[in-house]
């Protein structure tokens, strides 16, 4: 396989409005000196001489005043002045995820008028493509080149429903083709619209903006016929030589979901649009409850199917240097055995040795947001190789939830998909230890009231870009430029 970019550092740029935190370094002015009070010794009243000021760039605190009285006057002296100190400016920043100097911000909104449905984006080793979740009107794409500005740069765009395809999340990277995760099928049934489950790759060696440049495959009519049973997917991951997506919902009856266990696969060492490079397993027949996905995490060698239901949650693991259409290929894990609200998850992250899996709770506020998290040094079905942290520990709001997670080489974040609340663990530290949790509130320290709301992370390498469900995307310094962690695959962690 052709390899595409290789992995660079920087990262990502939104165009319009651009919204940008100062890094500037400035020192802290010193404490003013205090005023010297004259006594007056029957004489009129003296004054304290004025408190020196404090040194240069931040506001050092006011001089105190002389208070010494004049013997025989009238009145006592008056206390000198607090001088003003320097004018006020932000530390450097030094990857502290409280310090305003490490966040950037970019308006977005103008490029997003018509249909602003960020969901996940996936980075090349040069271009973060943020991907579009519409289904209806507008579905554009849209890229930025991690070389260029944050503040200024353009971006591209490009609409997939253009082949087909509508409604995608998120998707992954195989070193040269950018693949879009196909979720519209999930959206059969509701107000009597149908939709396809169409994949869409693009390559990488060619323009963006190019219709040329994009391949699709509609996996629903690829047996000839139509075939609704086809679900929409919500997670993809790349193995080093397959592409697999994670089975959502194929529709709704009655206000009913009608989940699915069909994980389809391609070959990338195939043609992406010959219905013989495509296979799809029902985890159903391996077990009943193994269905309705919402993300997909590959350790190097098991990927793990992250539970997005409630009831019933089931972590299916593949073996990927085993047969993918046998069953024995396959091992299933109920979270809830560990703890009873350890289910309903979007997105999950690998750490190098972790795998976290991200709180959903959906929208049911009865049911607590507990991340659970299981020891790829452990037996898989072991339920001592879990854990569960409760997150009601953090005293969040009343409704914390999250949508996917990112991993920067040393800290896992969970991204908040209601507020502005992120969270961050150290997966070095105990994982019950409050002390190992970090919660940041991104609308403070971005200085930006409306940063509330994101739909996944992307990480490359340098910056953490946190996808927008409002107007502004951010951008976090997470640390010195470098490698990408090996722990990360090419997916976009959902």
């Amino acid at each position: 396989m052709t390899m595409g970019h290789t992995p660079h550092l920087l990262l990502l740029s939104f165009v319009f409005l651009p919204v940008t935190v100062s890094c500037s370094s400035k020192g802290a002015g010193r404490t003013g000196d205090s005023g010297s009070g004259v006594s007056s010794d029957g004489g009129s009243d003296v004054d304290g001489s004025a408190g020196t000021g404090g040194s240069s760039d931040s506001l050092g605190p006011a001089g105190s005043g002389g208070s010494v009285a004049g013997t025989g006057g009238n009145a006592s002296g008056t206390g000198g002045g607090g001088a003003t100190g320097g004018s006020s400016a932000s530390r450097p920043c030094k990857h502290e995820i409280d310090n305003p100097s490490c966040w950037s911000a970019r308006n977005v909104d103008r490029m997003l008028a018509v249909s602003r449905s960020l969901f996940g984006g996936i980075f090349d080793g040069r271009y973060i493509l943020f991907v579009n979740a519409t289904t209806g009107f507008n579905g554009a794409s849209l890229r930025i080149d991690t070389q260029s500005d944050f503040a200024t740069s353009g971006w591209d765009t490009f609409d997939p429903s253009v082949l087909g395809s509508k409604g995608n999340r998120g998707g992954v990277f195989d070193g040269r083709y950018v693949y879009l995760t196909p979720t519209g099928a999930e959206h059969n049934g509701a107000l009597g619209s149908t939709f396809d489950t169409v994949a869409a790759r693009y390559d990488t060696q060619a323009a963006f903006a190019a219709r040329s440049s994009w391949s699709s495959f509609d996996l629903t009519t690829a047996s000839g016929t139509a075939d609704l049973t086809v679900p929409g997917f919500r997670g993809a991951a790349f193995d080093g030589r397959y592409v697999y997506f994670a089975p959502g919902r194929s529709g709704t009856v009655a206000d009913t979901d009608i989940v699915s266990g069909k994980v389809a696969r391609v070959d990338t060492q195939a043609a992406f649009d010959a219905a013989s490079s495509w296979t799809i397993f029902d985890l159903v027949g391996v077990d009943a409850n193994a269905t309705s996905f919402s993300g997909l995490v590959f350790d190097g060698r098991y990927l793990y199917f992250v539970p997005y239901e409630k009831t019933n949650a089931r972590v299916a693991r593949y073996d990927t240097q085993a047969d993918f259409s046998v069953a024995s290929s396959w091992s299933l894990f109920d979270p809830t055995t560990v703890n009873q609200y350890a289910a309903g998850f979007t997105g999950g992250v690998f750490d190098g040795r972790y795998v976290t899996f991200v709180p959903a709770r959906a929208s049911d506020p009865s049911f607590k947001c507990v991340v659970a998290r299981y020891d790829t040094q452990g037996s898989f079905t072991a339920a001592s190789s879990w854990s569960a942290f409760d997150t009601a520990v953090l005293k969040l709001d009343s409704e914390p939830r999250f949508t996917g997670g990112a991993f920067d080489g040393r800290y896992v974040y969970l991204v908040p998909s209601l507020d502005g609340l992120l969270v961050r663990n150290d997966p070095e530290a105990p994982f019950s230890d409050v002390a190992s949790w970090t919660v940041q509130d991104m609308s403070t320290v971005a200085n930006d009231p409306s940063a509330s709301g994101f739909t996944g992370a992307v990480f490359d390498g340098h910056y953490l870009y946190f996808v927008p469900t409002g107007v502004n995307l951010l951008r976090f310094d997470a640390r010195e430029p470098g490698p990408m962690p090996t722990a990360i695959h090419g997916g976009s962690f959902y």
